[in-house]
């Protein structure tokens, strides 16, 4: 398993195959191996690089557990620093791509261009009083029930969530 030290963390990360350079930013408390398919569907043209944010997966957790995602773009900057890599195609999902339009603010240079899957910008009170609650419940949940519990209702139907076998066949796929 890489790991880079950057920013005070040790960020666990993968790198697979070869062309122009594809940094995939994942979501709120999804571990890197979340981009496993999507990676091997790029990796035949690009180089696709993963990574655990702060506090997820493999990645350090900070002494100080609450962080910004300018914080987070920071690491992902400094990651391809570490990886030698001057700019990448940046896909960021979710909080991902909130953080990969942090790291297009902060630092335009690295990003060659920047897609975005179910995000946001900016949120009004009632939206960010809703992800405080999902961050708090999500920590409170063991890493192996999140998806079931506090990620499932956020993106899957109502008529997908009344079929348990619908459940436990995405919960064994995570």
């Amino acid at each position: 398993m890489p790991f880079a030290v950057v920013n005070q963390i040790r960020i666990h990360y993968e790198v697979s195959g070869q062309g122009a350079p594809v940094l995939m930013i994942n979501g709120l408390s999804a571990p890197s191996v979340n981009w496993a398919l999507q990676a091997k569907a790029l990796a035949p043209h690009f180089q696709v690089i993963t990574f655990d944010n702060r506090g997820v997966g493999e990645t350090d957790l900070p002494s100080e557990p609450v962080y910004a995602t300018a914080q987070m773009a920071d690491d992902a900057a400094a990651l391809l620093q570490h990886l030698a890599i001057p700019r990448a195609h940046v896909v960021g999902a979710s909080m991902g791509g909130t953080i990969a339009m942090e790291l297009a603010l902060r630092h335009p240079r690295l990003v060659r261009s920047l897609t975005l899957a179910c995000t946001w910008a900016d949120g009004d009170a009632r939206f960010l009083h809703a992800i405080e609650a999902w961050v708090a419940l999500a920590y409170r949940v063991p890493i192996e029930e999140r998806f079931r519990y506090v990620l499932y209702p956020w993106i899957f139907s109502p008529a997908f969530l009344a079929k348990k076998e619908n459940v436990e066949q995405a919960f064994q796929r995570t």
